[in-house]
């Protein structure tokens, strides 16, 4: 009898593998095959991949652009890069990148299902979980457009937040070291953790985790500062100004644009909201990061859901989601005077 209950729970971590390797699988062969079929982009793709390039001859991801020769640390600062550098060394073509992309996304899947089963208590709804991130509209859309380091930072956060949930502090500041290197704005979402362990009166790690956001912020908007060619960017604060500027220099045209940019809110946060609004607390991240990109005037739109600008909100979905659920279960378990799992932590 134990026997068999062992085996049938192995079932669902065995059935998450191959759904992860199917789904890696096949990100991944969309994603070359995009390339292969001419509909990659050199401002995107070309462009990051010549960085990395410029990485493994030593030089600060450099890259060509319209107005000459300028380094990634100049823009969204992808210290990242130089660890894809090796991997671009070995195999010195855009798909690798994209096939390491691909399958550094469905990894996540992996600590979100030890998450959800912890807090669920049933390795099904574990399963679940992890099949929903796999197949989230705007992560997937992220995947296939081109490589972003706000796309590579998607999957480290889920595993910061399952080992913040796990209370592996050094495992924790790790992943979030590596997210944060991703791209210089996930420093804001690392901030959004923060001020979510605050209001769940986690004094000590919220500020522990503000304090490492904000010093990151203040190192890439320097790295900014020094690498930016224009006679305008002398001062972290002037190269910030510019910044805002190119995504936010147009604010009229929100206005004739109230309405797509709900529909592409909706598109993004709406498959996960109705267990996620039960855990308030994790939505916040996401709502953080969601703003800048709803208001954004920037070139694509930015809005637009099939791009890599939602990226940073899935991970606090995942963690809204597993939390709202628990929520939800804890609720239903009083009213019908089951009893179940005591109140966590971290599930608001």
């Amino acid at each position: 009898m134990l026997r068999n209950r062992a085996i049938l729970n192995r079932i669902p971590f065995i059935l998450l593998i191959v759904v992860t390797l199917l789904i890696f699988g096949t990100l991944a062969w969309l994603s070359v095959l995009r390339y292969e079929s001419y509909n990659a982009t050199m401002l995107d793709l070309g462009n990051i991949v010549q960085s990395i390039w410029s990485g493994t001859q030593g030089e600060p991801l450099i890259y060509t652009s319209i107005s000459g020769a300028e380094s990634r640390l100049a823009l969204h600062v992808e210290l990242v890069f130089f660890i894809l550098a090796p991997i671009y060394a070995l195999f010195p073509n855009p798909p690798a990148l994209l096939i390491f992309q691909a399958g550094l996304f469905a990894s996540g899947a992996i600590p979100l299902f030890f998450l959800a089963r912890r807090r669920l208590g049933n390795p099904y709804l574990a399963l679940a979980v992890s099949s929903t991130y796999l197949l989230y509209p705007v992560a997937q859309t992220a995947v296939l457009f081109d490589i972003h380091g706000d796309t590579l930072a998607m999957p480290l956060l889920i595993f910061a937040i399952d080992a913040l949930d796990r209370e592996a502090w050094s495992a924790y500041a790790a992943w979030i070291i590596l997210a944060l290197m991703c791209k210089f704005h996930v420093a804001f979402a690392v901030l959004g953790i923060a001020a979510s362990l605050y209001l769940l009166k986690r004094i000590k790690p919220a500020i522990a985790t503000a304090t490492l956001g904000l010093l990151w912020l203040a190192l890439t908007l320097f790295i900014r500062s020094q690498f930016d060619s224009g006679l305008a960017a002398s001062s972290a604060a002037s190269s910030l100004a510019s910044y805002f500027e190119f995504y936010y220099g147009d604010p009229a045209a929100i206005v004739s644009s109230v309405i797509p940019r709900a529909l592409n809110l909706g598109i993004a946060f709406g498959p996960a909201l109705l267990l996620a609004v039960r855990s308030p607390h994790w939505l916040i991240p996401g709502l953080i990061m969601a703003a800048p990109v709803v208001l954004s005037t920037g070139p694509g739109p930015v809005y637009l859901y099939r791009n890599h600008h939602y990226a940073l909100i899935v991970p606090f979905l995942m963690a809204a989601l597993v939390f709202g659920a628990s929520n939800f279960a804890i609720s239903l378990s009083r009213r019908t005077s089951l009893g179940g799992p005591p109140r966590r932590s971290l599930a608001g």
